[in-house]
């Protein structure tokens, strides 16, 4: 099955990405088999766009920015683990976001701080949510809303399951 036929930039393959680790993550009812080989088209689809100029207007300011799309396949490789992690604590009331190559965490995340911590996630105090990024040095400081970075760099919501069982 070609899960990311047709999709042509980062935003679009990571949402689709998100929507199928969900759906078919071991721990969340599917296949470990099925996994792996959505795992390997993920990465192959990005190495694709690799090079692309993203245009796009900013969220914050309205201005158009332009940045072109670098594929680091250990980057990438580290958002898969992180995210096959955090699906795996099956943490209720979290929201969990890729965000370009960053994974942010937020909502009734207390509880599982010692976890988060464990996994190598920080917390930052203004935007309120829990991060992880796979690269380590320093990075460009960012004033961007959390919306804002959503857009620019392709990001989105991990979805919740619909079949999940709710607790009374």
């Amino acid at each position: 099955m070609q899960y990311f036929k047709n999709l042509k930039s980062p935003g679009d393959i990571k949402a689709e990405y998100r929507r199928l680790a969900l759906k078919n993550h071991p721990d969340m009812g599917g296949d470990t088999a099925t996994m792996q080989e959505i795992n390997a088209q993920y990465l192959t689809a990005l190495k694709s766009i690799d090079g692309m100029t993203i245009n796009y207007v900013d969220h914050d300011t309205k201005e158009n920015v332009e940045y072109v799309y670098n594929y680091r396949e250990t980057n990438e490789q580290a958002v898969i683990d992180i995210i096959d992690k955090l699906i795996g604590l099956q943490m209720v009331d979290v929201d969990i976001y890729i965000v370009g190559v960053w994974v942010w965490v937020s909502g009734e995340t207390k509880p599982h701080k010692d976890h988060l911590k464990a996994l190598k996630l920080r917390w930052h105090s203004k935007r309120m949510k829990w991060y992880f990024k796979p690269y380590q040095g320093r990075t460009h400081y960012s004033n961007k809303s959390f919306d804002s970075l959503l857009y620019a760099y392709g990001g989105g919501k991990v979805p919740e399951r619909q079949d999940k069982v709710l607790s009374a």
